[in-house]
């Protein structure tokens, strides 16, 4: 190690920083002995934030899944979708809680009414199969999101009351609406 240090001392001559708060880098130059000078840029930390943060995308997901599910399947969905905490860590219900507390996400509470439903849910409601809600939402019939891949459908309950989602179930139930593809997986209850 000494010797690196000394080779370094002998071809570097001073290295100059300035730390550039508004666009968030650090901007150096290298003073080389033959006279050279060679720029370098690099992105600053955030205040509060290092290498280990969570990516933003994963905090937004978990505030958009925290609407619906608890911390433990919010773990075990971000962990499907093949999604890492900041230090590459797999996901169980103790790290989401301490990422919503950190991000002040509040919490799931079954106390408090849903806007929306579930596939399940949806199907129950319009008498329908699990099968024919997912036809519906497919064809763009029934409007539906997905907070992320795998992540469980939400419907709003207005959505529901639709004309068109209620005569396509109606249909339905007479046997006169579009097949079931049976392609298609039963993941997104």
């Amino acid at each position: 190690m000494d010797l690196k240090k000394r080779v370094l001392r002998s071809v570097i001559n001073e290295v100059v920083v300035d730390v550039n708060h508004d666009s968030g880098h650090i901007e150096m130059k290298i003073h080389w002995a033959g006279g050279v000078h060679t720029p370098l840029r690099v992105r600053k930390n955030q205040v509060g934030k290092n290498g280990n943060a969570t990516d933003a995308n994963v905090v937004e997901l978990v505030r958009e899944l925290a609407k619906g599910w608890n911390d433990g399947y919010i773990a075990s969905m971000l962990n499907r979708s093949g999604l890492l905490t900041g230090k590459g860590n797999n996901w169980n219900e103790t790290r989401v809680k301490n990422l919503r507390r950190e991000n002040s996400i509040p919490v799931f509470s079954k106390s408090e009414p849903r806007t929306w439903k579930t596939m399940s849910e949806a199907a129950k409601l319009l008498g329908v199969s699990l099968c024919m809600v997912r036809t519906m939402i497919r064809n763009k019939i029934l409007p539906a999101k997905q907070a992320a891949k795998n992540a469980p459908w939400m419907i709003a309950d207005t959505d529901l009351e639709l004309p068109a989602v209620r005569n396509y179930a109606k249909q339905a139930k007479t046997g006169k609406s579009a097949p079931c593809d049976h392609d298609t997986p039963l993941l997104n209850l």
